[in-house]
């Protein structure tokens, strides 16, 4: 409630505010402007949320299984541990560098927007879920191996089940770090999708419907950590709290 009744402050600042206070409006407009901007063009925002949800898909699909199977792996088998230090050297490389050249490879369709997604994210998804792998009590998996269970087993039977809110945690960070690339590829070079409308708004001076591409962004940010949070709690075994000394 409480976080509630914030919101419901901060986006009334912004609405008087801009009225009582002379701000130039080539630089603020209120809430009310920008859902009017998207009230007169709907289908140019419809059009733009579809085309980003189209790349962003795929792209989590690949940061999201790439990361988590790698992340898995390097946590479980002690003998690929050099390999966390490898993406991590990996992760402090600015890979919007890496955008030019998959353009090059690629073209410029949304197949490049989707693979530079999946890069972006895959990494941090990875290390976050070797790093939570890495710190579970192990007197698990030696329970589990002394009872005769294979390598893959007790990654699937162990280690994921104990691990679940870890995992949950590297899809939140790959999957905001995903959307995040395929909205600056749409910056960068695109004609379709929020990360085109914040370049065109920009340029055309259309204030209104950049803010209200930047509160469409920010909400679906938001939307993707609470679907997140959702699918979690309900695929997790343990109740809430019940893990605490496990890992």
């Amino acid at each position: 409630m409480g976080a509630l009744l914030l919101i419901v402050l901060v986006i009334a600042a912004w609405e008087f505010l801009p009225r009582v206070i002379a701000f130039p409006r080539a630089f603020v407009t209120t809430p009310s402007a920008a859902v009017g901007a998207i009230v007169e063009e709907p289908a140019r925002f419809t059009d733009a949320l579809a085309a980003t949800l189209a790349e962003f898909g795929p792209a989590f699909l690949i940061s999201a299984g790439g990361g988590v199977l790698i992340g898995l792996l390097l946590g479980s088998f002690p003998q690929l541990q050099f390999g966390r230090s490898y993406l991590a050297v990996l992760y402090a490389v600015p890979l919007v560098m890496v955008y030019p050249l998959l353009t090059a490879w690629l073209g410029l369709d949304s197949m490049t927007r989707i693979v530079f997604g999946g890069l972006y994210g895959i990494i941090p998804t990875a290390l976050t879920t070797a790093a939570s792998v890495a710190t579970m009590d192990r007197t698990w998996i030696e329970t589990a191996r002394s009872m005769g269970a294979k390598p893959m087993t007790v990654v699937r039977r162990v280690v994921v089940p104990l691990t679940l809110p870890g995992i949950f945690a590297a899809l939140r960070v790959g999957g905001g770090l995903t959307f995040i690339a395929v909205i600056i590829g749409q910056l960068l070079a695109s004609n379709r999708g929020l990360g085109f409308i914040l370049t065109t708004a920009r340029t055309r001076f259309e204030v209104d419907a950049l803010y209200a591409a930047v509160i469409i962004v920010m909400l679906l940010a938001l939307a993707i950590n609470v679907v997140l949070y959702a699918i979690e709690r309900s695929l997790s075994p343990w109740p809430k709290g019940t893990l605490k000394g496990a890992g």
